[in-house]
């Protein structure tokens, strides 16, 4: 797996707990590390360190609009970034997504939160 799949299936992962598809997070959470981080810039959540946190943090925080994802770009060969919207915001760039992948899963996942104004 690359990042470039992993990505893809996060967000088809992500789409479905939204539209309410997905009974638990168990296909998201596959899709992490056992020791991965997800990290929040612009926004005051998180760090989440490993995956049980991270699914804690979908639990408590149950995301609530769908993601649309531009084309990734590369970063080097484990790590890529993508603009991110909001199904309910198509227009409007809410921020980027970066994915770094390890091993066939995803090590770090950091969304930054284009903040409002």
């Amino acid at each position: 797996m690359d990042a470039q799949w992993l990505l893809e299936r996060y967000q088809r992962e992500h789409n479905r707990l939204v539209r309410g598809e997905a009974p638990n997070l168990g296909s998201l959470l596959s899709l992490f590390a056992p020791d991965a981080e997800m990290v929040f810039e612009g926004v005051d959540v998180g760090p989440f360190e490993g995956s049980a946190a991270i699914g804690r943090a979908f639990k408590d925080r149950p995301p609530t609009d769908e993601l649309t994802l531009s084309p990734a770009r590369p970063v080097d060969e484990t790590t890529i970034v993508a603009d991110y919207r909001w199904a309910s915001a198509p227009t409007r760039r809410a921020g980027t997504i970066t994915l770094v992948e390890k091993s066939g899963y995803i090590a770090r996942l950091t969304v930054w939160a284009r903040r409002s104004t």
